[in-house]
């Protein structure tokens, strides 16, 4: 009986062994993979530190605006020539552009909440900035027999009465950095202050 039982305890001792080096192995692959996503993090948050990226900015170098004499709720005509300088402020990332879309906006009576949308168009990007680097855009855009309601279009002719109309430009951009940095575009985002045209009597 005694040999017995030692020989079953004996039997169960070496059926547990396989079992208790499964768990250890599976521990072991645990924790070594928790290793690795700390060191990938560590090294992630490292590069961004010594890299410091940056957005690209858009500046507005110059602004005209022609309207027609006689703004009307349902044909409001008008043209912008619009000149910025696009710049990447980054040191060691070049910016590749994708689209850039204009839109220009009236503020209902200078609130920055209340706008609308007067015209809208897609602008040839350029094709990549260089590090530290700028160069300028230069844009017409225009709306055509637009319908901006009766109320914008007085508040528009009493402006340029007084001698001056306040637009806002904005910008939409879809950039790329190097492939070895970010693989995925980006959406930016850009907005000049409520931009002030001057008007004399005759104009």
């Amino acid at each position: 009986m005694g040999a017995a039982a030692d020989a079953d305890a004996y039997a169960a001792e070496e059926d547990k062994t396989p079992q208790a080096r499964q768990t250890m192995c599976i521990c072991i692959l645990f924790w070594l993979t928790i290793l690795a996503g700390v060191i990938w993090l560590v090294n992630l948050i490292v590069r961004d530190i010594a890299i410091n990226r940056e957005n690209p900015t858009f500046r507005l170098h110059s602004a005209t605006v022609s309207l027609l004499n006689n703004a009307s709720a349902s044909n409001f005509t008008a043209t912008w020539d619009v000149t910025l300088v696009a710049s990447n402020p980054n040191h060691k990332l070049e910016i590749y552009y994708d689209t850039i879309q204009a839109t220009i906006f009236y503020n209902r009576g200078n609130s920055h909440r209340v706008r609308v949308l007067l015209a809208t168009k897609p602008l040839p990007p350029p094709l990549a900035l260089r590090t530290r680097a700028e160069t300028t855009c230069s844009f017409r855009i225009e709306a055509a027999s637009a319908y901006i309601g009766d109320d914008v279009a007085k508040e528009i002719s009493e402006g340029r009465a007084r001698g001056m109309v306040r637009f806002k430009l904005t910008l939409l951009a879809i950039y790329k950095l190097p492939s070895w940095y970010w693989k995925d575009p980006k959406l930016f985002k850009a907005s000049c202050n409520p931009v002030e045209f001057g008007f004399s009597p005759d104009n």
